[in-house]
């Protein structure tokens, strides 16, 4: 399925070859129905339940803590979603990542710190 054209493998998403046109939709078909009912499930899982439950923990806190306190908070999710992979995923931190980490919490801090 992966031709390599170049450096790039050929896929429903690259430009398609001199004289033929790649319709993704062939592609796209036969990944739909490679998907089984556990695939589904997390998909609804996600779909349903983390995006709208959420959603609306997000809108009660922007509710009840107002849009200036709480919004900066959106910026920690790169810190959350670091500590996850580090704990269940196994990813090594480098310089780099720790000290993009230091300088989201500062930012997080100076922006909620009252004035």
């Amino acid at each position: 399925m992966s031709r390599a054209r170049g450096c790039w493998p050929e896929s429903a998403c690259s430009p398609p070859p001199r004289g033929r046109f790649l319709s993704p939709r062939p592609a796209l078909a036969n990944s739909l129905a490679q998907i089984t009912w556990v695939g589904w499930t997390a998909l609804a899982f996600l779909a349903l339940l983390c995006a709208l439950i959420g959603l609306a923990v997000w809108f009660w806190a922007l509710d009840q803590g107002g849009v200036a306190s709480i919004a900066p908070l959106q910026f920690g999710q790169p810190i959350v979603s670091l500590i996850i992979a580090v704990t269940l995923l196994s990813v090594g931190l480098c310089a780099t990542i720790v000290l993009a980490l230091c300088l989201i919490s500062c930012g997080v801090y100076l922006s909620r710190r009252a004035p």
